[in-house]
C-alpha cells in the first residue's frame, strides 16, 4: 500500500541512517564496485518502483522550500531532454499564496486590527525615538552655548589682558553673555 500525505518521519530510523548507514554504506561502496551508483535500481524493481510512487506521493515538511541537488540535477536533464522548464514547488507556493489570501478576505477584521495595533505600535516607538533625539539635540546645544559663553569670555579676557578694552567694557559684556541667551560668536562693543 502507497502512503499519500505528510511524511512522518521515524528519529530512530534517522538517526540511525545518519550514522550506523553511512558507515556501512562507504564500507559496501569501497568493497563492491558500482554500489550507490545511480541507475542500479534494476536489482530491486519493486523497491524503486516503491520509492518513485511515495516520493511523488507524499510530502516531507522539512524539505517543503528546498531543493536537494540531486533532484535539481535530474529536473534539469528531463527539462533538457524534454524541452520543459519550471519549478516542482511552484504548484505548492501557489497553493500557499491563494491559502493566504483566502485566510485574508475570509479573516479581514483580525488583519486589520494586527495592522492597526502593529501601526500604532511603530509609530509610538518612532515618536519614542525622535523625543528622544531632541532632547539629546538640545542638551548639545545647551552644552555648546555653555562653552561658547566661556570661549566669548575668555577671548574679551584675552583682550583686556592686551589692554584692547577697559575693565567696565569687559564686565559690561560679561554680564551681557551671562544674562542673556546668546549663540553668536560676535564681539560687540
Amino acid at each position: 500500500m502507497v502512503k499519500v500525505g505528510i511524511r512522518r518521519r521515524s528519529f530512530k530510523k534517522s538517526f540511525s541512517a545518519k550514522t550506523k548507514g553511512r558507515a556501512t554504506r562507504s564500507i559496501k561502496r569501497a568493497l563492491i564496485p558500482g554500489y550507490g551508483k545511480r541507475g542500479a535500481g534494476w536489482a530491486h524493481p519493486k523497491r524503486k518502483l516503491y520509492n518513485k510512487v511515495y516520493n511523488k506521493t507524499t510530502i516531507d515538511l522539512r524539505t517543503v522550500g528546498k531543493s536537494t541537488q540531486h533532484r535539481k540535477s535530474t529536473t534539469a536533464a528531463k527539462s533538457v531532454a524534454t524541452g520543459k522548464s519550471g519549478n516542482r514547488n511552484g504548484c505548492l507556493w501557489s497553493f500557499i499564496i491563494i491559502l493566504g489570501i483566502g485566510l485574508l478576505i475570509t479573516y479581514w477584521y483580525i488583519f486589520l486590527a494586527v495592522a492597526v495595533i502593529s501601526g500604532s505600535i511603530w509609530y509610538y516607538t518612532t515618536k519614542k525615538r525622535q523625543q528622544a533625539a531632541a532632547q539629546q539635540a538640545e542638551a548639545a546645544r545647551l552644552q555648546a552655548a555653555e562653552t561658547s559663553k566661556a570661549d566669548q569670555i575668555r577671548s574679551y579676557k584675552e583682550l583686556l589682558d592686551e589692554g584692547a578694552i577697559t575693565q567696565a567694557e569687559f564686565d559690561q559684556q560679561k554680564r551681557r553673555i551671562l544674562d542673556e541667551d546668546h549663540d553668536d560668536d560676535k564681539l560687540e562693543f
